[in-house]
């Protein structure tokens, strides 16, 4: 069992839930390509591990483990070539979209699995908005939730 797999798979469970209307996947790619994100035609959610840390002790026979798992959200801008009030009203929707993804995570949302317990909170946004991917015209933003996973240690 991988830790950062099934915690990913939580996250996504989770989002999947919260925002039905949205792509929720797992990936090992943070940025989606515009030709994909035209043919999705919706807002898409890429989780992707980004860093594990073990404690060496165990928690009543459980492991401690740290985990930074990006929530990568992706969009295709369709108001580029508009009017300049229009491609800001469609970011700032982006925007607002991105802070409600953060808020999700301000509260410690606690998730078991069968092999183990994960607690997810202190989201960081790593990036608000990419300028880069605005270039190309998507959107790009990346919260960081950070996840303690207690479980049985691997041996």
């Amino acid at each position: 069992m991988s830790i950062a797999v099934e915690t990913s798979k939580l996250i996504v469970e989770y989002l999947k839930n919260i925002v039905p209307d949205v792509e929720v996947r797992r990936s090992y790619l943070a940025v989606l390509e515009p030709d994909e994100l035209e043919e999705l035609g919706k807002i898409a959610l890429c989780i992707v591990p980004m860093n594990r840390n073990v404690d060496r002790y165990t928690v009543g026979n459980m492991q401690q483990n740290e985990l930074a798992i990006d929530i990568c959200i992706n969009a295709k801008l369709n108001h580029c070539n508009d009017e300049h009030d229009a491609q800001v009203a469609e970011i700032d929707e982006l925007l607002a979209f991105a802070e409600k993804i953060y808020s999700l995570f301000l509260k410690k949302v606690e998730k078991n699995s069968g092999h183990f317990r994960a607690a997810f909170n202190q989201p960081e946004h790593v990036v608000l908005c990419d300028i880069e991917a605005m270039e190309r015209n998507c959107f790009l933003s990346v919260v960081r939730v950070n996840a303690v996973v207690l479980a049985k240690p691997e041996v």
